[in-house]
């Protein structure tokens, strides 16, 4: 196999589902993804993804979002700082209560897909990283960090941002990410 046809088989992490993976897609990007199986009917957990006031009970500290192809999509991921980092970017894909789709500004692309499952939902949450960049275990803890928050905002839980980020272990890192970090780092993949 020559080099070229590895970049172009895909790689598959053997973690659990309930954990992240990180696999290779047939363009060589690496593709974070979480399946939560979440006990929510599907136009609530839509809600979560897709309105602001709910978005910042488990995903940012503040979210604009325009609800259209083309439209605007801004994560504040810091903490009540205005000036705080925003992941931004425009939507290229939205099916009520089944797909909200993103192209980010750093070039990756953020995928929210729901289905039915009885009377409630399956989420599955994709974030194609940008071309070149590898799947990293510390982006993938963040990301383990919001898919569990999920659920518990549905249920009316706030994620609470301020301590979260101000609970760092003694090399500055946010203590709950590197714990999750730390975990990954250690699994074995294929």
């Amino acid at each position: 196999m020559t080099g070229e046809d590895a970049m172009k088989t895909p790689s598959v992490s053997i973690a659990p589902e309930h954990e992240g993976t990180i696999t290779t897609n047939e363009s060589g990007r690496a593709v974070l993804t979480f399946v939560r199986h979440l006990d929510h009917h599907i136009e609530r957990v839509w809600a979560g993804l897709t309105q602001p006031d709910q978005i910042t009970k488990w995903l940012a500290y503040r979210a604009t979002i325009e609800l259209e192809v083309g439209g605007r999509y801004e994560l504040w991921l810091g903490g009540s700082d205005a000036e705080a980092p925003v992941a931004g970017g425009t939507i290229t894909e939205v099916e009520p209560e089944r797909v909200l789709q993103s192209e980010m500004n750093d070039g990756s692309v953020l995928r929210f897909e729901l289905a039915p499952r009885g009377e409630n939902c399956t989420l599955t949450f994709t974030d194609t990283r940008p071309e070149g960049e590898r799947g990293s275990n510390s982006v993938l803890s963040g990301w383990h960090i919001r898919m569990d928050q999920v659920g518990p905002a549905l249920d009316g839980d706030v994620m609470d941002w301020l301590a979260l980020n101000a609970d760092r272990d003694e090399h500055g890192f946010i203590r709950a990410i590197a714990d999750i970090y730390w975990h990954y780092r250690n699994q074995t993949r294929e």
